[in-house]
């Protein structure tokens, strides 16, 4: 549900040393819509419901794209690349980039967090009140200061 995160894994997959890139599946499979869902009811949740919240980051330029890139989760495979594969991996990423690129040079990328809510009825609650429990996941990369709203 991530797109910038998608765009640098898409574009750092065909690099040397692809198989070090984190492992999509970890993330892809937790955000499929309904299995945390279903994690719950069988655990016992009632009234458990899925929603999604939708945001966008405006990221404010190529250059500070590729430095969220640079200092995010695949900042390991990168340093390991040689310059021109580098080069060749950031320019992929910025080519991938023109899809959401603004006239003013700003890159508006979508994201989304799938939420879960249920509730169960607490044990050492007689009057029966349901204690809700909230699940969220994001694959987005820790936040930069190259990120503007």
């Amino acid at each position: 549900m991530n797109t910038m995160v998608d765009l640098f894994r898409t574009a750092l997959s065909r690099s040397p040393r692809a198989e070090a890139l984190p492992d999509p599946s970890v993330t892809d499979h937790l955000a499929a819509p309904g299995y945390r869902a279903r994690l719950l009811r069988e655990a016992g949740m009632g009234s458990v419901g899925e929603d999604v919240h939708s945001w966008g980051n405006r990221i404010r330029d190529q250059k500070a794209l590729l430095e969220t890139l640079n200092d995010g989760p695949f900042a390991p495979l990168l340093k390991t690349l040689e310059p021109a594969a580098r080069a060749e991996a950031e320019t992929r990423v910025t080519d991938g980039a023109t899809t959401y690129r603004e006239p003013d040079g700003k890159l508006p990328f979508p994201g989304g967090l799938p939420a879960v809510l249920g509730s169960t009825v607490s044990r050492s609650s007689r009057a029966g009140r349901a204690r809700p429990h909230l699940s969220s996941h994001s694959s987005w990369p820790r936040a930069s200061a190259s990120i503007s709203h």
